[in-house]
């Protein structure tokens, strides 16, 4: 799925490799552009402990989510299968 907020040059410059170019990209381009801005960013665990934590917790939330869709769709394609099978 293409960004809401961000052009393919921006997901560029904010390094976002095109496999996680997912539904998911905006809350990854918000996080990244968050550590890229701050001045803390040299920290070790910045992304835990920064400004931008509740950025990256927003991303990881989203992920989970969008993984256990995926999760769900496969669920429910298998119990079709077996039942015409059946």
């Amino acid at each position: 799925m293409p960004s809401d907020r961000y052009s393919e040059d921006e997901l560029e410059e904010l390094q976002i490799p095109y496999a996680l170019r997912d539904s998911c990209v905006d809350q990854l381009a918000d996080f990244r552009s968050c550590v890229n801005n701050s001045k803390w960013n040299f920290m070790p665990f910045f992304y835990k402990i920064g400004p931008c934590r509740q950025l990256h917790d927003r991303w990881i939330v989203c992920q989970s989510n969008r993984e256990f869709e995926i999760k769900e769709k496969r669920r429910s394609s298998l119990k079709l299968i077996e039942q015409a099978g059946q």
